[in-house]
């Protein structure tokens, strides 16, 4: 289900190990967020010693980073190059997003890519040691693309640092990014309403939104009128 998932232990190196296909996802699989009730929450490693921390990767727009780092500033909290912020109520790990290229400047150190997603715009870089850069984009103003990355924040400036970069190439993907988005959203945020399974004699109670319930079967006296 809409969910990416990959753990690394934080054993003497500092870092952790992602699977390749974390870092390295088909160009257009459309993923989203990770949905589950740890929200990200660290665990204890099986050897013990070292804890496992799930990462995630969800679905946003601009404008749901932007309010994050909004709301970050507002609560006395500054933006450092590895803070992080949260986006439907949890701390945002790597993110990804579908907006369109407004702008592209080649530097030395890398690529910047100004976006658009109709929510908001914002600067996403890659640096040059990515085949993105080194072998030259695939990609021209005026595309859609898909950002895997995350939100770094340097010199006051907010901007997303891209793992990967590619070019959609169905329409329908954009649409469908929304979708992830909205669905992501309302999962984690509670309101998102679950179907209520039937019993199998039929006689389930159908929730209703005025929190009573009504049952499905026949009255209490049976099935006859008076």
């Amino acid at each position: 289900m809409f969910c990416v998932q990959f753990e690394g232990y934080g054993g003497g190196g500092g870092g952790f190990d992602q699977p390749e296909a974390a870092m390295n996802p088909p160009a257009t699989q459309g993923l989203a967020g990770f949905l589950n009730d740890g929200g990200g929450r660290a665990q204890e490693a099986p050897q013990g010693g070292a804890k496992a921390v799930a990462h995630t990767l969800t679905p946003v727009t601009i404008r749901m980073l932007q309010d994050g780092v909004q709301e970050k500033r507002q609560n006395g909290m500054n933006m450092g190059p590895d803070e992080s912020i949260r986006v439907n109520g949890r701390e945002l790990h790597m993110l990804t997003l579908v907006a369109c290229v407004e702008g592209m400047q080649m530097q030395q150190l890398g690529m910047i890519v100004t976006l658009n997603d109709g929510t908001g715009r914002m600067e996403c870089q890659m640096y040059a040691d990515s085949d993105a850069v080194s072998n030259g984009p695939d990609f021209q103003v005026g595309d859609y693309i898909r950002v895997y990355g995350h939100l770094r924040n340097w010199n006051d400036e907010d901007r997303i640092t891209a793992h990967r970069i590619s070019k959609i190439e169905n329409p329908n993907e954009i649409a469908h990014h929304t979708i992830e988005v909205a669905h992501v959203h309302l999962s984690l945020t509670g309101r998102l309403v679950k179907a209520v399974k039937a019993s199998p004699g039929g006689g389930g109670a159908v929730p209703f939104s005025g929190g009573q319930n009504f049952a499905a079967g026949p009255p209490p006296g049976g099935a006859g009128g008076t």
